[in-house]
């Protein structure tokens, strides 16, 4: 089975030093199957995602064709990307704070 290493921004550091010096504070990595139809998703608060939603997806030697990545900011999607788009993604703004990253593998 194929896995792919996912990051997303968990919490917002105070300033933008701060998250370019010790990013790993901020992130959460998670290693997720890449399996058809079978789905994954991880939510999380941000005060601003305009300005730090992101998620990183790597690890996959082979990307499937279908290997798709969507991120949604309050359960609207924002960005939606597919196989080798899939590297480092950030929406436009929004007013909301729940952002959302999901993908099947």
């Amino acid at each position: 089975m194929r896995h792919a290493q996912l990051y997303y921004l968990a919490s917002e550091p105070p300033r933008r030093s701060d998250f370019d010096s010790h990013s790993s504070k901020s992130l959460t990595n998670v290693k997720v199957p890449l399996q058809p139809g079978v789905p994954w998703v991880f939510q999380t608060t941000l005060d601003d995602p305009a300005r730090w939603a992101l998620v990183s997806a790597s690890g996959a030697l082979r990307v499937p064709p279908n290997f798709h990545c969507e991120i949604a900011v309050e359960s609207v999607a924002s960005r939606s990307l597919t196989a080798e788009v899939t590297r480092n993604a950030a929406w436009p703004g929004d007013r909301t704070r729940i952002a959302t990253a999901r993908g099947e593998g």
